[in-house]
């Protein structure tokens, strides 16, 4: 567990405990007070109950005193009316503090107990794939809950923390209109906290929503027996052969690799598929023989066999999911408010630290599965002819990917994929078989070894026998491997490529839209000059250095004093006075620079004065702007080749103001900017805008360009 997430899971929850205590310390004088003043009424009561004209006597401030019962009880009860309003008020707060340290010491206690959960489990994960699967789906029912009231905890902890201060703050100043604004602040972040709560149900949902499967989004066609006798007489023949089960659907696509999985499948365009599901795509298939083919889905199908199906069917997609959910949260939170913080991340971080705890253990599992799953492909074929698939299927992935990637570029010539990625094998090849054999296959749910130690644990020896067959050419008819399987492929496969070029051409056409959108939105050149105030902090600056030069040299008198010290404080007056001559100096720089615009931004470059010459916003990668007390810095992060442009005013600058090294240029202006001939007002927050406005429409150009 590294310091953030400790931070966030007992340093938060102890920081609100902490300020609640010393918030309860605050009112315990009050508190203290009143109980001891009910305490002395009671042992009055008491006292005339057994004699109305009783004495009673008490020690109060170090003093004993002997007073008659009735006259204590009224005037105690007199004072606790007099003072009523406050004695209410403390125990309001008394009340939000002991609030607040319960919430955060349960909110310390839920954070331990889950980390000891997730630790617990990893532990026994480590037995067995079974006894993964059962400390996960324990971990899959608690922690959302955990989860839950994790959330609600911190948000009322914090809640009665900013109440306290609120209603201190309401009974201790004036409510002028400085003491309106910072209640109304108040009244703000309490109803921020309530706002978070509220949005927290939310979570709450997505807690549980989590450890629950969601299916798998795929673009393909769901083949019946009927449509495909081949194909699900070969993958039934293999299920038997290999003990495994017989999955429900088989979809085929163009898209992804050789998969089963046990979670639903949302086809595209399709129905919602339960059951097992085993995917099997026309590209990769086109490009292997029977034998590989059969070797490949007896792997697949191996999943589904023997102690591996609990893991398929439970286990394996809820945990991708859980994991890809978690991490999707934790970027959404990345600049979130503070009050996100303090609610909602402790939670959010309980489900980082399940998942890495669970990481390793999975990777092991995985790991042992894949080579387990091979086995069971090599009984389904054969050894050799599952090393061989392993390697073609990894030499076959960047064409492939070249191939789909000039697809949805939107290249013509592209009426068959299949085709298309056998004619671009003929012409490429495979290159270094050797590269290779270091390549883990895709998989939406497992982790795969290399290809070579899957190879080795095979018993194959990867010689120029396993290589040659591996890389052997596409086939001169694209679909003869296919022909295996179905009765009319080259009809499947332009078919289905029609269908996903027809998506590609409506999400193409609708991106130029929104590029053409982003151009449009660049407009007209914009001139910015420097501010006034850079005179005004500049003046009251040269005028403060004047005067102290003054006192020094005329109240001091350094020169009537003798030794050292007088010379000391000459060298004072001196440098004071040398400095408000430099400060004036800069200010007259700045003066006759008045009317030369400080930065221009067209919608091609951006010009700034401090530079000498102009920045092609095509250049920029990035930029950075940071403002602290009235001093702007910009930072831009050139790409690599571009040869940036000196700084104006000497090496000093030029070193300061361009990091060839870091590969970025700074400029820093003082005050706000002033636009065009009227100077109108131009903050730091309005120059963020344009930058990224036209950074976004300089992008946008060069990918319509590339239309």
């Amino acid at each position: 567990m590294n310091r953030k997430h400790l931070a966030y899971l007992f340093l938060v929850p102890l920081l609100v405990a902490c300020y609640a205590v010393w918030q309860h310390w605050r009112v315990s004088d009050i508190l203290e007070s009143v109980d001891s003043s009910n305490h002395l009424i009671q042992v009055a009561s008491d006292a005339m109950k057994k004699d109305p004209k009783a004495i009673i006597e008490f020690e109060s401030d170090g003093k004993n005193y002997r007073v008659p019962a009735a006259e204590v009880i009224e005037s105690e009860r007199s004072v606790q009316n007099e003072y009523a309003g406050q004695i209410m008020l403390a125990r309001a707060q008394g009340g939000m503090t002991s609030f607040a340290i319960g919430l955060a010491l349960l909110c310390i206690a839920i954070n331990a107990g889950a980390i000891a959960l997730c630790r617990r489990s990893v532990t026994i994960a480590k037995q067995s794939q079974d006894a993964l699967v059962q400390a996960f789906d324990r971990c899959r029912k608690l922690l959302p809950w955990l989860m839950v009231t994790q959330i609600v905890c911190c948000g009322l902890a914090l809640f009665a923390v900013v109440g306290y201060e609120t209603l201190w703050f309401a009974t201790h100043y004036k409510m002028n209109a400085g003491g309106i604004k910072v209640m109304l602040l108040a009244l703000l972040v309490l109803f921020g906290i309530l706002w978070v709560l509220y949005k927290s149900l939310g979570s709450i949902r997505r807690c549980f929503a989590l450890f629950q499967p969601e299916p798998n989004h795929v673009v393909g066609h769901n083949l019946t027996r009927e449509q495909a006798p081949a194909l699900w007489s070969l993958v039934e023949s293999l299920a038997q052969k290999t003990g495994a089960m017989v999955p429900d659907n088989i979809v085929v696509g163009m898209l992804e690799g050789f998969y089963v999985t046990a979670n639903n499948v949302q086809l595209e365009d399709g129905p919602l598929l339960t059951g097992q599901t085993l995917y099997f795509p026309l590209t990769w298939a086109a490009m292997l023989d029977k034998d590989e083919t059969s070797a490949v889905i007896g792997h697949e199908l191996g999943h589904f066999a023997g102690q591996d199906t609990q893991y398929s069917l439970r286990f394996a997609p809820l945990y991708a999911g859980i994991t890809n959910s978690i991490h999707t949260m934790a970027e959404n939170q990345q600049n979130a408010p503070f009050i996100d913080h303090v609610v909602l991340y402790p939670s959010l971080y309980m489900g980082v630290y399940f998942i890495e705890q669970l990481h390793e253990t999975v990777s092991h599992w995985s790991r042992i599965r894949e080579h387990a799953a091979d086995e069971m492909g090599a009984r389904a074929s054969s050894a050799q002819a599952l090393a061989s698939s392993l390697l073609r299927i990894s030499a076959i992935s960047e064409p492939l990917d070249n191939t789909l990637e000039d697809f949805f570029n939107g290249k013509p010539g592209f009426d068959d994929l299949v085709a298309a990625l056998a004619a671009r094998i003929g012409e490429e090849g495979f290159g270094d078989i050797q590269r290779y054999l270091e390549h883990k296959a895709a998989h939406p749910t497992d982790s795969h070894p290399p290809s070579r130690s899957r190879i080795e644990a095979l018993g194959c020896a990867i010689d120029d026998t396993l290589i040659g067959h591996a890389t052997r050419p596409a086939p001169q008819d694209p679909w003869e491997n296919l022909r295996l399987w179905f009765a009319q492929p080259e009809a499947l496969t332009g078919k289905m490529t029609g269908e996903l070029a027809g998506k590609v051409a409506e999400h193409r056409e609708e991106f130029r839209r929104e590029l053409e959108e982003v151009v449009q939105q660049s407009g007209e050149a914009v001139t910015l000059y420097s501010g006034k105030k850079v005179f005004f902090v500049g003046g009251i600056l040269a005028v403060v250095l004047f005067i102290a030069t003054f006192a020094l040299l005329q109240i001091v008198n350094p020169f009537a004093m003798e030794g050292i010290a007088g010379v000391q404080f000459i060298a004072i007056a001196l440098g004071t006075g040398l400095l408000g001559l430099l400060t004036c100096f800069v200010l007259w720089q700045q003066w006759q620079k008045r009317d030369i615009p400080f930065l221009t931004m067209t919608p091609d470059a951006l010009h700034c004065r401090q530079f000498t010459a102009g920045i092609p916003l095509s250049a920029i990668e990035d930029f950075s702007v940071q403002t602290a007390n009235d001093t702007t810095t910009v930072t831009l992060f050139y790409r690599e080749g571009f040869e940036p442009p000196r700084a104006v005013g000497g090496r000093w600058k030029n070193y300061t103001r361009v990091k060839r090294g870091k590969r970025k240029l700074a400029f820093v202006f003082i005050g706000g900017l002033r636009e065009g001939d009227s100077r109108k007002a131009y903050s730091a927050e309005m120059l963020v805008e344009l930058l990224v406005r036209n950074l976004n429409a300089i992008h946008a150009r060069d990918a319509l360009a590339r239309f």
